[in-house]
Parts: structure tokens; sequence; C-alpha cells
């Protein structure tokens, strides 16, 4: 409503004119669609796209789990994250991610199941804060770390201490939020 877009022809056509999504800009069409109320502008402006608001909704509750070896040395970097993003079903290009100041580097079992958060630009107006954690894995069985549970239960720690505040702020991995619902639950039917 009120916002104007340009499109090839045939794209305008079958992907918005024909399912009613929106109307050619003759100056009828821009008279009566005109945003008259003052509060429906402010909503319209308050991001840079109508989908920011959504976007920003599921990065915000994304949980990404970084494997890295414990064989060979690295560094991350943001194609790791790109990948991450993208085994989940997003995609994120990479100048869209920004790292933490201080390197984060391995293999170094003191970060082993540890979390720390990137920040997500979002059409270069809006950022997001996203938890990750780090996970090393290696293909010799003597030295593979094996949890008995599931990586998201385990108690947020930042590998960074200043940034321990930040991640308690953030929302927690789903299953890990239904985890502690159903125990608290459990306990509730004790009490009763």
């Amino acid at each position: 409503m009120g916002q104007k877009i340009t499109l090839p022809s045939v794209k305008a056509y079958e992907k918005f004119i024909l399912p009613k999504l929106a109307v050619y800009a003759t100056p009828e069409n821009i008279e009566k669609y005109l945003i008259q109320d003052i509060e429906d502008r402010k909503k319209l402006c308050a991001y840079s796209s109508q989908f920011v608001e959504r976007t920003i909704c599921v990065l915000s509750q994304c949980y990404l789990r970084l494997r890295m070896s414990l064989d060979v040395p690295w560094t991350i970097e943001k194609w790791h994250l790109r990948v991450c993003f993208r085994m989940q079903g997003l995609i994120v290009p990479e100048n869209a991610i920004i790292l933490p100041e201080k390197a984060i580097s391995g293999p170094d079992i003191s970060i082993e199941n540890r979390e720390f958060y990137v920040t997500v630009k979002i059409n270069d107006h809006e950022k997001v804060k996203v938890r990750c954690k780090i996970h090393q894995y290696t293909s010799d069985p003597e030295r593979e770390i094996i949890y008995d549970t599931p990586y998201y239960q385990f108690a947020s720690r930042a590998i960074f201490p200043e940034d321990q505040e930040i991640l308690n702020s953030l929302p927690r991995h789903r299953l890990a939020n239904k985890e502690i619902r159903d125990e608290t639950e459990e306990n509730t039917e004790d009490l009763e």
C-alpha cells in the first residue's frame, strides 16, 4: 500500500497485477492508494522494506552450529557462517555478515561448545544478532568429542565473557525452550 516499484512488464503482470497484489501507477491509482494516515506511513517507513520485520524475526531465532576441525588449524571466516546459514535454508551473503571484533581460531578444546554472536546487516540498514556455537570434530575415534545430551541443551557460555550479557538476551534454540517448558510442566505435576 503506497509503495511504488519498477519491474519488467511480464514479471509485473504475472506476479503482481494478475494476482491483484498491485495496480498500475496511473495518476488515478496513485491518488486512490495514497496513504493518508500518518501512523500507517510511519509503519511503512520504519524498515527498509516490507519484509525486514519478518527477516529479523527469523534471523534472531537462528542458532548456528559451526562444525570446525580438531585436526586442521582454522580461523572463523564469513564463508563458514554463510555455509551454516545455507544449511538452515537461509541465503545470507558474506558482505552482510559482521564477525566479532576478536578472531576465533582453533583447534582449541577450551572453546568447545562455547557461544558467540555475529551481526547480520539487512539491506545495509537494519542489523540483527545471531547466536553461534562451536563444535569441533575429528575423524580420529580416540579424540572424538561425544555428548550424551544435544548441543542446544548446554548452558550458554560465551567465548568472550564480555558478550555473555548479549548472548543471554538472544532467543535460545527452539527445542531447548520446548524442553525447558516440558521440564517445568513435569515439575508442576509433581507438586500437585
